[in-house]
Order: structure tokens, then sequence, then C-alpha cells
């Protein structure tokens, strides 16, 4: 998710704290890697990082006052010493507080808006806060609004939402200027395809040498640093290992293992957790300004992924959780006329035709979560809470036709089936695979 900054951090501040008094020590460490699930505040932690080492004062943090912090406040990507690259398939998230004060309208007005939006293709998906001027809304942009059509083009070019809206600024100047507002949060680093060593050499290696502009340090933020081909990072390692004496890097990535050990091995490491449920929960409400019940259940079915617990909408992640728990009570038993529906579901996991797919809870991390809650189930730990307890009475019941084993085997064929999709097999093949190794290894009923 796009962060806004937030002077909150839920579950996170050990971290922050920890990497301050790092700058405290004879040697301070510049390069990091920050690594965990998606969507649990790693790139949120690296903006509160970057703000403490960018402040012009020593407080802890970063004062919040002065010329640096300042520009923190909202938009955080306009500080000229802060070099944030991202994947562009991820939601922009506003708070929508700041932006209709920015655009100098009321919630009505804006809202009688969001509509049209989604109508005229200027945004793929909204995802707003519950009515009222406070919490986040989340848009998911249209590419082609934003980006070159050219296959050697992956940073925006604003360029081009600024002409198809000359138009619509002059004879619908609010809804044209809400637009503008939303892609203007796009920062300029937000990357589409992966980083090749072309890329990183002109963005990173021949900038990192540059002197500050505005403070006594510059700040490297890499989120999605999984999409590095090999040649870009090999090409990064000297940087890595000798960054100037102002320059820090944070690397940020849910997959560890796709980083060259030789990368690894020049940064500090940093394990993020996923939220515990009571503080994501709180968060929720904070963000999306909904009931505590419902913050609850959107904490609960996202395993603590926040920018995954905002776009859920809670009428089609109930359906699609039914027809997942349909497949799996037929498992023991299974009717082979389902197969081509069943697979058709799971493999929509592994599709990126459409952002929204990229971004929602998919049928296979239902699948994943049901597993963990049976086996929890099985193995009498009363103590941790299920991550579907809505419905764990149904879950006890499919308990009962599964020993232990049985899961085990289950959520092993899972990872067979994500090495496949990483050595880029055919989606459709691997789930089919996947549920007749399953049915044929179970034992029957």
């Amino acid at each position: 998710m796009n962060p806004f900054y937030t002077a909150t951090l839920h579950q996170h501040s050990h971290i922050l704290n920890q990497l301050i008094r790092t700058n405290l020590g004879e040697r301070t460490q510049q390069v990091f890697i920050f690594c965990g699930p998606a969507g649990i505040g790693k790139k949120t932690t690296a903006l509160r990082y970057a703000r403490h080492c960018l402040c012009d004062t020593t407080e802890q943090g970063g004062c919040g006052h002065c010329r640096s912090c300042a520009t923190f406040n909202y938009p955080w990507s306009h500080h000229p010493d802060l070099i944030v690259f991202q994947p562009f398939d991820e939601p922009v998230a506003l708070p929508r507080k700041q932006m209709l004060a920015t655009l100098q309208i009321e919630d009505e007005e804006y809202l009688s808006y969001q509509a049209q939006l989604e109508q005229e293709n200027w945004v793929s998906n909204i995802f707003p806060a519950l009515p009222g001027e406070a919490g986040l809304d989340l848009f998911l942009l249209n590419r082609d609004l934003i980006y070159d059509k050219s296959p050697t083009s992956i940073f925006p070019n604003h360029g081009i939402i600024d002409k198809q809206l000359e138009p619509i600024l002059e004879n619908r100047p609010v809804f044209g200027s809400i637009v503008r507002h939303i892609y203007s949060a796009v920062p300029s680093g937000t990357y589409v395809r992966s980083l090749k060593v072309e890329t990183v050499r002109s963005a990173i290696i021949d900038k990192v040498g540059q002197k500050p502009y505005m403070s006594k340090r510059k700040i490297f933020i890499l989120d999605g640093a999984d999409k590095l081909t090999i040649g870009a990072q090999n090409a990064l390692l000297k940087t890595l290992e000798e960054p100037p004496p102002s320059t820090f890097i944070i690397l940020i990535t849910p997959f560890l293992n796709k980083l060259l050990p030789t990368v690894r091995s020049r940064c500090r490491t940093i394990l993020f957790t996923p939220l515990a449920s009571d503080k994501s929960s709180t968060l929720i409400q904070d963000l999306h300004n909904c009931p505590e019940l419902e913050a609850r259940f959107r904490s609960s079915v996202s395993s603590g992924n926040i920018q995954k617990a905002l776009t859920v909408v809670r009428e089609e992640f109930l359906i699609l959780r039914q027809r997942v728990m349909q497949i799996l009570t037929t498992l023991l038993s299974y009717p082979y006329r389902q197969l081509a529906n069943d697979t058709a579901l799971l493999a929509s996991s592994a599709s990126r035709k459409t952002k929204i797919e990229a971004q929602t809870i998919t049928p296979v991390e239902i699948l994943e979560s049901v597993l963990l809650d049976i086996l929890h189930i099985k193995e009498a730990h009363a103590e941790l809470k299920l991550m579907h307890e809505d419905i764990s009475e149904k879950i006890a019941k499919i308990a009962v036709l599964f020993s232990v084993n049985d899961v085990l085997f289950i959520a092993e064929k899972l990872n067979e089936v994500q090495f496949r999709l990483d050595n880029n097999v055919n989606p459709q093949w691997v789930y089919e695979r996947f549920l007749i190794e399953v049915t044929s290894g179970l034992p029957k009923t």
C-alpha cells in the first residue's frame, strides 16, 4: 500500500527505536533489508526512520516541525532527499480529511463524484472508508493514464494524465481536481515491470553519490526488492558495500530468498511480524472509520495484512470462502466433474490480469488460513484465536474429517504449488495437478 505518513506505529516501534540507536554508535549501519509479510507496515516504518534521519534536529524520530519534517505531513513523496521506489500495483491510500481540506470541498460533494471516477475509468477500483471525513480512501489507478506504452518505460509520466485532464479541469473543475489530486500522490519512483541493470544504475547507483539538497543525508527506499533482476542485484553490490557516508538504503521485500546471498550479506536484515489481532483491529478502525466488530472481522480474515483488510469486500469474501470450504470438504471423496470449475477458481489466485485480483484475499490464501485453523483445532491450541472465528463451528465440523497428517499433506502440496508458480508453470495446470494429487493422496472415505 502506498502509505501516508503517520505519527503512530502500532507494532513496530521497537524496530524503529532499534534503528535509531544504530545511528548513535561509532559505526552507523547504512544499508538494511526489511523483510516480512506484505501489508504489515515495513514501508511505514521505513518512512518513520527516514524522517528521523532527515530531520534538522537530533530529536528521536524527528521533531515534526523543521522544514524537513514538514514535508512528511503530506505528501511525503515530495522530500528532495527521500527517493522511494515502489510497485505500481498497490492501491494509493489518501486520508480523506486532508484530501477534502486540500481540495476545499465538503464530504457530501466529494462522495457524489466517487462513482464517476470508476464509471469513467479514471480509477480501476475504489475502497472507500465508511461515511464521514475520517479514514482512508484507497484507489487502484488506471495504468494507461500515467505510463507510456513503451516496453522500456517503467516510471510514471504525469504528462499523460495532465493532458487528458485539460478539458475536464475546464468544464468540470472540481471533478478534475479530485482526479489530479489522486494521481499526484503517485511518487516518481513508482515502477512497473522488473527492475533491470540499466534502471538501477540510472535511478540509484548514479544518484547515491550526489549531495543532499535539504538535509544532511539521503535516503533510498526500494520496496519490492525481490523484483530486482539478478543482473541488477549484482550491479548494486558495490553500492551496498560502500555507500557514501550520507546515504542510507533500505530494501523491502516479503521474499528474502529472492535476494542473492551476496546482497543479503551486505545488509542488516530486520524481520517484521504481522500485527497482533488487537492492534490490527484498532488500526483498521482508525483507517477505515468502521465499527469495532467490522474491524475485528477484517483483521481476522486478512491475517494482519492491513492492505488486504482495507480492500476486502465482505459480501464477495463470504461467497468466495464458501466455495473454498466446499472444495475442502469434498477432497476426501472428490467429484471430478467439479475439476474444471475448481481449478479455475484456485488459478485465479495467480492471475494478474487485473489489479483488483492482485490486492484482494485470494482463494488459496483462504484455503491456507482455513487449514491453519483446522490444525489449531486438531492440536487443541485453545490459546490461539482462529482466523475464521466467525465460522468456528463449521471449521470444527470440517476438522473432524481430516487427521493432522492429512492437513500437513495438503499444506505440503500447496508449497509445491508455489514452487511451480515461481518457476512460471501455467497456473491452470498447476492447480489441476494440485487437486488431483491431493485427492489421490488422501485416504478415501
